[in-house]
């Protein structure tokens, strides 16, 4: 009859062990320990022979788990990262349009005090003959000024109808992703429900 210690240091005890460890881990956690987890599945089945029928149990429960988990795993970092990537360019684009809706606003007023002063301009014309040439004059070349500042602000304006055409479409990806986030949501609650079942098996060990 085995010992007591050589019990405890058998193979698949020890992989027990540590089974028994790694299912108290959330399953965020399990996530990122899929290979140890496999690793200690595997060692278990190798030696399913000794097993009793507790530790018989115990390791269909625990394979199954395992694998759902690395089944899953993929499906699950690709879901999450390109939630990560789709909030970092959404927010990428809010930000420049934002920035570029303040510089607008600024040009705006700086366009209007221009615009402003031609007026006065026009004005001098009228009431002084006398400077009448070179008002003219001064009225020409604010006329051209302005011709490119709206031109400049009209490209901006067709830059931010760019921009908020992109955001729609990220909008539209952003429901793909959710909806994907919410099956992820799904496949962690059932990887939590087969862990528990697996807890449940170990504490009869």
């Amino acid at each position: 009859m085995d010992s007591p210690t050589t019990v405890l240091d058998a193979p698949h005890v020890k992989a027990i062990r540590h089974l028994k460890r790694l299912l108290r881990y959330d399953v965020d956690d399990l996530l990122e320990q899929v290979h140890d987890f496999t690793t200690f599945t595997e060692d278990l089945r190798a030696y399913s022979w000794r097993l009793s029928n507790k530790e018989q149990h115990f390791m269909e429960a625990v394979m199954h788990f395992q694998g759902e988990l690395a089944s899953d795993v993929p499906f699950i970092e690709a879901v999450e990262n390109a939630h990560y990537c789709h909030h970092e360019l959404v927010s990428n684009i809010f930000d420049q349009t934002m920035n570029l809706k303040e510089n607008m606003r600024v040009h705006e007023e700086l366009l209007n005090l221009a615009f402003a002063e031609e007026e006065a301009v026009n004005h001098r014309i009228k009431v002084l003959e006398d400077e009448l040439k070179i008002l003219h004059k001064k009225r020409e070349e604010f006329h051209l000024s302005n011709k490119d500042e709206i031109s400049r602000l009209l490209a901006k304006r067709r830059s931010i109808v760019r921009l908020e055409a992109k955001t729609k479409s990220q909008g539209d990806d952003l429901k793909k992703i959710n909806e994907d986030l919410g099956t992820s949501k799904k496949c962690k609650r059932a990887l939590e429900d087969l862990q528990m079942k697996a807890l449940e098996a170990a504490q009869d060990l």
